[in-house]
């Protein structure tokens, strides 16, 4: 909806835009984070364990997203509402960051700013994943402010990552536990034991082995890039940083990209013609390109049945037929997929942006 309004500055387009802006203002909270989930809800718990939607949310880049969305909308609109808004996204990075002996991140935190579980296989624990993701972005807050505070944790951070590592990489190349236990810096793993809902659970302990197939108990975490840019930005000038910061009075408009999707498509290898004409020759009459489905589920069969089926569930995706939980499709599936359009689209799009589509 930005991108469609910064296209022709056409006024039909923003009350759309200003609801959506509104929105991310108004779910975000006076300590800089935003909840997992909006209008709030405390009431969802399930046997026993806590409403997790309102708290304080890291995972899948919450934060950052509202961050990012909200200062693409300062370049374009100037909204200086927009100013207390990101700097207090960008401060609670900083103010969430633990101390010692593991000065990581959770996936999410209490309204008072405690890490805390949320899904029964998201335990009570830091995440090696999330840490890396927030280094990142601090360095990122660095370069848009020239601000030193968001560097100076950044190295006991990445020194973190290098203590919680695995003594070797794990059979798929992952360098580190995806949980680490708070304050004594074990990676913690999380098994199943049961067949559906109704008989089985998530459990938390120190064992690698059979873990769940559906959320992988360790992450590839390439802490030498991390230091690498950490060290790149350390040295570089605040002036020369200001620049092409959207957040510097007087900048105006920087590098605002003309496409958002990019990542789904690869326009930057030579090919780009070939993957062009493929992407034409694979659309079919009925206007979309067929693809692998990812995932399915069983079908609804009524409640789940109480005794365990025979059968080792520890390590699968899915439990028994009873289970309706996403498991992958049998090879040869096919579907109708969001994720294969975008591709395509992207290809073609960067195809005639290019001239290459004119001939």
């Amino acid at each position: 909806m930005l991108r469609l309004y910064v296209e022709k500055r056409d006024p039909k387009y923003r009350p759309a835009l200003d609801r959506a802006i509104q929105f991310v203002l108004d779910s975000q909270y006076p300590i800089g984070g935003w909840p997992q989930r909006y209008p709030l809800s405390h009431e969802f718990s399930k046997k026993g364990n806590a409403d997790y939607t309102s708290y304080l949310t890291f995972n899948d880049d919450v934060s950052w997203e509202n961050i990012s969305f909200l200062l693409l909308s300062y370049q374009v609109l100037g909204d200086q509402r927009l100013l207390d808004a990101i700097t207090r996204g960008m401060n609670f990075f900083l103010i969430s960051q633990q101390g010692q002996p593991n000065p990581g991140w959770a996936l999410q935190y209490t309204l008072d700013v405690k890490p805390a579980a949320a899904r029964t296989y998201e335990p009570l624990a830091l995440a090696t994943h999330t840490t890396a993701s927030n280094i990142d972005h601090l360095i990122t807050f660095y370069e848009l402010t020239g601000d030193t505070k968001f560097l100076a944790r950044v190295p006991e951070a990445i020194e973190w990552l290098e203590r919680v590592r695995l003594p070797k990489p794990d059979a798929k190349g992952r360098t580190h536990p995806t949980f680490v236990e708070l304050q004594t810096n074990r990676p913690l793993y999380v098994p199943r034991r049961g067949s559906n809902v109704a008989n089985g659970e998530y459990y938390v302990d120190y064992d690698p082995r059979d873990t769940i197939g559906h959320y992988s108990g360790t992450r590839a975490i390439d802490v030498a890039a991390l230091r690498k840019r950490y060290e790149q930005m350390r040295t570089a000038d605040p002036k020369m940083l200001a620049k092409s910061s959207p957040l510097v009075p007087g900048t105006g408009l920087v590098g605002f990209p003309r496409f958002f999707a990019q990542r789904y498509a690869a326009p930057n290898e030579a090919n780009l013609a070939e993957q062009a004409q493929k992407s034409l020759s694979t659309l079919n009459d009925e206007g979309y390109w067929p693809a692998p489905l990812p995932q399915t589920s069983h079908p609804y069969r009524g409640p789940a049945q109480k005794k365990v089926a025979s059968g080792n569930f520890a390590t699968t995706y899915v439990g028994d037929a009873t289970d309706t939980s996403p498991f992958p499709a049998p090879e040869g599936t096919m579907s109708i997929s969001t994720a294969e359009y975008l591709r395509n689209m992207n290809v073609l799009i960067e195809w005639l942006a290019r001239g290459e589509g004119s001939e």
